[in-house]
């Protein structure tokens, strides 16, 4: 896969109203966010993790590497996200779905989606069908959690 250039990193942050990023994200993007493969952000409330999701599936999209699920611990935090990811992702050819826990629209409709928003108890009322196995199994392969300091991977853990 091509590596995301300055030129390409800045006309993307263009396109979504943004003149560059801040040093949160540029350590992130330096440390691989942007490229294929898991990366786990760890920051906190308004530090510009939002942004790095957009971008990250915006490259995906790019480089036809799949769909994405960004998840959210409240419903009216799944809706707000909804309306941010389709507004900046539609100039991308990006389509965008939300399900939320009490929300019974059928997962298998959001298949056609690129993009699904969606609060933790949706999560977990696909994992109780079965729909989402061992969906963290990964994460003891991407991050190395004796390296996050125990508080933090508490809340890390959590969602």
């Amino acid at each position: 896969m091509d590596a995301l250039s300055q030129t390409d990193l800045q006309d993307l942050l263009s396109r979504l109203g943004y003149k560059e990023l801040n040093p949160m994200q540029s350590g992130a993007v330096l440390a691989g966010a942007l490229e294929p493969g898991n990366f786990v952000v760890s920051a906190p409330t308004a530090s510009g993790k939002t942004l790095l999701a957009l971008l990250r599936i915006i490259r995906n999209k790019q480089q036809n590497l799949g769909k994405a699920i960004y998840i959210v611990p409240l419903k009216a935090l799944a809706s707000e996200k909804h309306k941010e990811f389709s507004s900046a992702l539609s100039q991308f050819g990006a389509s965008v779905a939300v399900s939320t826990g009490d929300l019974d629209s059928g997962d298998e409709s959001l298949a056609a989606f690129d993009v699904v928003i969606g609060d933790s108890q949706w999560i977990g009322r696909g994992a109780t069908r079965g729909l989402y196995v061992d969906l963290t199994d990964w994460i003891g392969q991407a991050v190395d959690l004796a390296t996050i300091h125990p508080l933090a991977r508490r809340y890390l853990m959590e969602y």
